[in-house]
């Protein structure tokens, strides 16, 4: 009503039009409902049914058979096949706020069949019947989506995308089932290793048994081989993953502003070089490198590359993440430094600045949104390694070992200890929490660097 006032007074013929098909309760019901939209709704209805008996088999099957997981997951499906009959019937209705809710609800539980459905057949070694009731899901949830955008349905939500109350609700549901593993996880860390081992971490209401024996574990010293604690690992983890996060940045940030701002024969192949490096497999270049840095590379007497003695060093397992860490940081960079305005630069030379002032002055300044979001990446991926500190370090030198392989090491010879790692996954995970919160700010301006110019 007040959409209809405000556009009979501007006076406005296309406002007024879009105004009076808008009843008090987000309805549009001056027109008959687009094909579409109807089989948009009648799918999610459909989906949200199945869903839910789905749901419904697997909660009964895990209260009877005491597992845990099985019944948590039943009633996550309950939950979200209860929303898609809801959103489905509001779709029918022709609530405004529905075409919002329904694209994130159906996205979201594409999305999360892919990464548990299909991730966890492929871990469990399921048959060719389960990758192919996941991917009829998939395609059935992205039906009512695609369906959502024709523009017959378009007209049917003539505020779809301003509504965002409806949306943030979904959101929020679905990060809250997106975060039960995770919960799960923490709340297991918390338990004693009998209680993990029969109950799981769903009897923690009922049958607390609830101890930090876990983390004093972690954290404590001690072992076979009387192995330093884990701040030692965490040093040595530091040590590696900060050489290796802002040397690549450095590097490629002075590169990137040369590829995009200076003219130099070779320019475009020498760049179309670097970026191909990107294609070249990790894993098939370890022993390589390994060999190099243990011996050298020798062409008969003539010494191409010296000895340098780096195995068992954390200096070899940095200078492997540099090197492939940069081809990367230079394409990301490239495509931000390339889009700063050029009368920017223009100026900064008409003013007398030569190409130094002019990186360090203004590139570098305009350039930390890039920087955080390659830095966050690059910090995650040094921290989580494993292959790579285990190939270069292994056991030679405890002493330089970084976490991860401390946190292996935690399982026992026989995988017995399992629930300490639940432990040391939330010792492990503080450092990068901490990065990426004080980033994040930047992360999502750097995500999109380059991709929009002018």
């Amino acid at each position: 009503m007040t959409d209809q006032l405000d556009a009979e007074m501007t006076g406005d013929p296309t406002d007024l039009a879009t105004a009076s098909t808008i009843d008090l309760d987000g309805a549009v019901p001056s027109q008959p409902r687009s094909t579409p939209t109807s089989i948009a709704a009648i799918a999610a209805m459909v989906l949200g049914v199945a869903g839910f008996a789905w749901g419904l088999t697997w909660l009964l099957i895990g209260i009877s058979r005491g597992g845990t997981a099985v019944t948590i997951g039943g009633a996550v499906s309950m939950v979200l096949g209860a929303w898609a009959v809801v959103a489905g019937f509001s779709l029918f209705v022709r609530k405004q706020w529905s075409a919002d809710a329904g694209d994130v609800t159906f996205l979201g539980s594409a999305v999360a069949i892919v990464v548990f459905g299909l991730l966890s057949a492929a871990a469990s070694g399921a048959g060719f019947g389960t990758y192919l009731i996941s991917v009829v899901l998939i395609v059935a949830l992205l039906v009512p989506v695609v369906l959502l955008r024709f523009p017959a349905a378009r007209e049917d939500f003539p505020l779809k995308g301003q509504n965002r109350l409806a949306a943030t609700i979904a959101l929020w549901s679905i990060v809250s089932v997106w975060t039960l593993p995770t919960l799960g996880l923490f709340l297991a860390s918390l338990r004693e290793e009998n209680a993990v081992r029969i109950e799981g971490w769903g009897t923690i209401f009922t049958d607390p048994q609830r101890t930090l024996d876990n983390y004093t574990a972690v954290l404590s010293a001690g072992g076979e081989n009387d192995t330093p604690d884990m701040g030692q690992y965490f040093m040595n983890s530091l040590a590696i993953v900060i050489p290796a996060t802002v040397i690549p940045i450095s590097i490629a940030l002075f590169a990137a502003y040369a590829f995009a701002w200076m003219d130099f024969p070779g320019k475009k192949l020498l760049f179309v070089f670097v970026v191909s490096l990107m294609a070249v497999p990790l894993q098939m270049s370890l022993i390589p490198l390994l060999q190099l840095f243990n011996g050298g590379a020798h062409i008969g007497e003539v010494t191409i590359f010296p000895d340098l003695d780096l195995t068992g060093s954390a200096t070899s397992v940095w200078l492997v993440h540099t090197g492939f860490g940069l081809p990367l940081a230079i394409f990301l960079l490239y495509n931000y430094v390339s889009g700063l305005p050029a009368d920017l630069f223009e100026a900064a030379r008409i003013d007398g600045a030569d190409h130094y002032t002019i990186f360090w002055r203004l590139v570098v300044p305009l350039s930390v949104p890039a920087l955080a979001a390659f830095g966050i990446f690059q910090f995650l991926w040094t921290w989580n390694d494993y292959l790579i500190a285990l190939t270069f370090i292994g056991t030679s030198n405890p002493d330089a070992q970084p976490l991860t392989i401390r946190l292996a090491g935690l399982s026992g010879n026989r995988g017995q200890d399992w629930h300490v790692l639940t432990a040391a996954a939330f010792v492990s995970m503080s450092m990068p929490l901490v990065v990426f919160f004080s980033l994040q700010r930047y992360f999502v301006r750097g995500l999109l660097a380059g991709s929009v110019k002018g």
